[in-house]
């Protein structure tokens, strides 16, 4: 095998690692653990449609009519380079695009389904339905077992990929509000639950607009 085909042969099989990697990062982890030839497979199926748009833009702005045309311009280092720059920029657009349209192909998988008289699915947990699809401020409380293991405003919450966490943040402020103003908790409200049913824990979440509203009041009645 020569040099160039060599060369062929690697720019058809990086695109689509490249796009699936983009991808993956673009959206939340999957809790399913991605094996390195699942991801060889699925890039190189990505790879067609990525080689093919490039190849068809260089040969057009080229003049290249044939195959054996376009493999021998390889072997022109300014050819080679313009070619993979464009696979990488289409590469990066590929994955982006992907990573980012999953939510709109759900969207018409489920009117299909619907069609169908179907329940709509999508690949989202129920941890990432609750905790990671809005960037809100939450209030929750843990639960196992009837016993309260820990509440307060989260901070942080573990991706799909990674054991389920939650980081509590307690605000400078709030110290004070608990003391002298504890009533506060009584303008949470319950807006989710989350149970893990394998593991017994339950974490209650609640809506924290009131409380902020109540805060507020009271800030601006101490000033």
């Amino acid at each position: 095998m020569e040099v160039k085909e060599v060369i062929a042969l690697i720019l058809f099989v990086l695109p689509g690692i490249l796009a699936e990697k983009i991808s993956y990062k673009m959206d939340f982890p999957s809790s399913d653990k991605r094996s390195d030839f699942n991801e060889i497979v699925n890039g190189m199926l990505l790879s067609l449609p990525i080689v093919v748009l490039t190849g068809v833009t260089m040969a057009r702005f080229n003049d290249i009519k044939t195959i054996k045309e376009f493999i021998n311009a390889l072997g022109n280092i300014m050819f080679l380079l313009k070619y993979s720059l464009l696979v990488v920029l289409i590469a990066i657009a590929t994955g982006t695009i992907k990573g980012l349209s999953g939510d709109n192909v759900n969207f018409i998988i489920n009117k299909v389904r619907s069609w169908n008289k179907k329940m709509n699915i999508d690949d989202k947990s129920c941890w990432r339905q609750v905790f990671l699809e809005e960037n809100v401020p939450r209030y929750v409380k843990i639960i196992k077992d009837g016993i309260v293991l820990g509440e307060g405003f989260a901070k942080h919450y573990s991706l799909p990929n990674e054991d389920m966490g939650i980081v509590l943040e307690e605000h400078k402020d709030m110290e004070y509000y608990n003391t002298h103003h504890p009533e506060y908790k009584e303008y949470l409200k319950l807006c989710k639950t989350y149970i893990n049913i394998e593991k017994g824990v339950i974490v209650e979440v609640y809506d924290t607009k009131e409380v902020e509203k109540y805060l507020m009041s009271l800030s601006e009645s101490n000033k």
